[in-house]
């Protein structure tokens, strides 16, 4: 300009007064209070929504683009969570291994009512407690930027219930404890700057470090005040009835890794009743999954198609498998290797099948992948059915939140 001073000034150039700069923004915003609490039955992290207790019944949340193309759409996020909505979840679990999700999927889960839980992005399967490095990510002062960044930018979302520090990290520094070298994950450095800009620019949301630690008998294992659970899973297919009894799939009490390893018996715990020997929160639990048959042939060639597997296939790869179903993350749904043990997609055929799986037993298959896609469109019907009303039916006895891998 021409060298005056920006202020505002009288006519004899006496008493300056600075210059007044506006701007305006337009948001929109819900007004609630949410908080946590370690449910005294469950003994794991709960949430509270304006006071009251809500039991989340949710799914994990991996961006359904994975280069995300429709990322500017908020027609296809709100399609999207309509039907996470219709089939009774209230909230999502955005995973750390993947990304703090777009404004228009916060805005559409505004609208819905639904609760996100949102992770940072780091999971053990490469921050260092099953593979990479317990001092990753490799720059952690551009991290911590990010973290405030996206706290900055979906803070006024009411959908935004808490942060996590990330999937299945170890936050507790012991070597006896599981995590093989006793590293630390997050780095303290970055834990720490993520409490500070949630203090700092929030405020209003809890936070917890890890969605699991480990299983065990004092907080050296699992401490809820850092994480939801000691353990999650199982991933595959299940009898029914087992997701009406506790920790379904699993022992209970449950074990760590190291004492399933070692043989352990679950009647041998020191504690049965501690909080890390029971999943009071679930974060993944799931099972099988099997297309509708359109897309199945838009992904499988003529020749895969009608090699489906045979009748108490127990392999994920090799037997009847074909090449094309292993590559596309085939699970069977035979409970397991046992002789005459149940088959959920031939269990449909007449009269009732109970399949030899010896050297010198009878193959049988179902008759044609018309039958078979049929037949596991019925088994996982009734395998998420059920999975849903146990752990609904338990409730504030045995469980304070249930989250499905993956929707």
């Amino acid at each position: 300009l021409d060298g005056k001073s920006d202020d505002a000034v009288d006519g004899n150039n006496n008493n300056p007064t600075p210059a007044i700069h506006e701007s305006t923004t337009q948001s929109t915003f819900g007004i609630r209070t949410i908080s946590s609490f370690t449910h005294p039955k469950t003994k794991s992290f709960a949430l509270k929504v304006n006071g009251h207790p809500v039991f989340l019944q949710g799914g994990n949340w991996i961006t359904t683009d994975l280069f995300l193309r429709y990322s500017n759409s908020p027609k296809r996020y709100l399609q999207e969570l309509q039907l996470l909505r219709n089939v009774g979840f209230n909230s999502l679990r955005v995973w750390g291994g993947g990304i703090a999700e777009t404004t228009y999927f916060y805005e559409a889960a505004d609208q819905l009512g639904l609760l996100i839980y949102q992770e940072f992005w780091m999971t053990g399967d490469n921050n260092g407690r099953f593979a990479g490095d317990y001092d990753w990510p490799l720059d952690h002062e551009a991290y911590l930027h990010n973290v405030w960044d996206t706290v900055k930018r979906l803070r006024n979302h009411p959908s935004l219930a808490w942060y996590g520090g990330g999937n299945e990290l170890f936050p507790i520094a012991d070597a006896d404890s599981g995590n093989g070298s006793g590293g630390v994950s997050p780095p303290s450095d970055i834990e720490a700057g993520i409490k500070q800009v949630i203090s700092d620019i929030d405020g209003t949301r809890p936070y917890v470090t890890s969605s699991v630690m480990e299983a065990g008998d004092d907080e050296s294992f699992f401490d809820p005040e850092k994480s939801l659970g000691p353990k999650d899973g199982p991933y595959g297919i299940l009898d029914e009835q087992l997701f009406f009894d506790r920790n379904p799939g699993l022992k209970t009490p449950v074990l760590s890794d190291n004492e399933i390893h070692r043989g352990a018996s679950p009647s041998n715990v020191k504690d049965k009743d501690a909080p890390g020997r029971n999943i009071g929160f679930q974060t993944e639990v799931g099972s099988v999954s099997h297309p509708e048959l359109k897309s199945l042939q838009r992904f499988l060639s003529p020749e895969a198609m009608d090699s489906f597997p045979d009748c108490g296939e127990t392999s994920d790869r090799g037997g009847s498998v074909n090449e094309e179903w292993s590559y596309f993350k085939y699970l069977p749904f035979t409970e397991s290797e046992d002789i005459g043990a149940v088959d959920h997609i031939c269990s449909f055929l007449y009269p009732p099948l109970v399949n030899d799986t010896s050297e010198d037993g009878v193959k049988s298959r179902m008759k044609s992948i018309e039958d078979y896609t049929w037949a596991a469109q019925l088994a996982q019907y009734f395998q998420y059915k059920t999975l849903f009303e146990g752990y609904s039916m338990k409730m504030w006895e045995y469980y304070s939140a249930i989250y499905l891998w993956k929707s």
